[in-house]
């Protein structure tokens, strides 16, 4: 599978020193073999302080087209340690009372609730709609709230973190159709969860979409195709010199503007290569020469 991002860069290219790209991780689903960019940009790898993830710093002359294609093989099925890091800040922490919040009869945290009874709990206080302001930050609330797939998500972790559960937020790209030329709308989001060596992925806002009861463990729920481009919510990524203020969600690459800023940057993601029915790439094409190829490394 190979995935486009195209970056509009007239927006802020003539203020920005620098373009932050992440590297998709690992995960149970899939493996990065390698990704093109554009040449000659140069870049160097940055890390973030909390986990094993990275991220491609491109410094240099943006010119008027910048696309960067990452080609994915299956995952090993092997769940990563560094996936489930605590990632404690404003984005994870829950702001009022858990207990009330979920309406479950026993705590959260008590023997006897599954993770799936946490996820079905955030699931009705939810209907799927636009994004809602109100619900940048984790925080309980009355009722029930109109949210997008972020919105869901922001509580559903946080709920999990606050019952003592290991759960993983990933941001990414999801595609109605595994076809050539799909065009994703927009980054989505989910979440994974771990309890007893049992991995499992849950994407609420689709389970919702679909009019589902009760949300089913999964990646696709509606169908089609999805990769991750990081795990967590607060990411902060370091260079030599600079710690880079923290990112709420990484999907889309972001500019690095003198300030110190990260804003995002306006990016499309295109599926240019379907997902195989064996999941595997045996033979990715080189780029043109106006690209430069490059293969994961350590």
């Amino acid at each position: 599978m190979i995935i486009t991002l195209r970056i509009d860069p007239h927006e802020r290219a003539a203020a920005a020193i620098g373009l932050l790209v992440p590297e998709p991780p690992d995960t149970v689903h899939q493996t990065l073999v390698g990704f093109c960019a554009p040449c000659p940009l140069p870049y160097r790898i940055v890390r973030e302080s909390r986990s094993g993830q990275r991220a491609y710093l491109f410094e240099g002359e943006f010119g008027a087209s910048l696309e960067f294609s990452f080609h994915f093989a299956a995952g090993t099925g092997t769940v990563k340690t560094d996936e489930f890091a605590d990632f404690d800040n404003a984005y994870t922490r829950l702001a009022g009372d858990l207990s009330e919040f979920l309406a479950l009869e026993r705590p959260a945290c008590a023997a006897g609730h599954g993770d799936d009874d946490i996820v079905a709990a955030v699931a009705r206080r939810f209907s799927y709609g636009g994004p809602n302001p109100d619900l940048a930050r984790p925080a309980a609330f009355c009722g029930v709230r109109s949210g997008n797939c972020i919105d869901i998500n922001t509580a559903l972790l946080a709920c999990l973190r606050a019952a003592g559960r290991r759960a993983a937020y990933f941001a990414g790209f999801h595609f109605g159709r595994n076809r050539g030329g799909c065009r994703a709308d927009g980054m989505h989001c989910w979440i994974a969860t771990e309890a007893a060596g049992r991995r499992c992925d849950w994407d609420v806002a689709h389970c919702l979409i679909a009019g589902l009861a009760r949300p089913v463990a999964g990646l696709n729920p509606l169908g089609g195709v999805r990769a991750a481009f990081s795990h967590g919510r607060g990411l902060v990524f370091e260079t030599a010199t600079t710690r880079l203020p923290a990112i709420s969600h990484f999907a889309r690459p972001r500019w690095l503007l003198a300030d110190g800023s990260l804003p995002e940057a306006a990016t499309s993601a295109v599926l240019t290569q379907p997902m195989r029915a064996d999941a595997e790439i045996r033979h990715a094409a080189r780029p043109p020469q106006t690209a430069s190829w490059a293969t994961r490394s350590v």
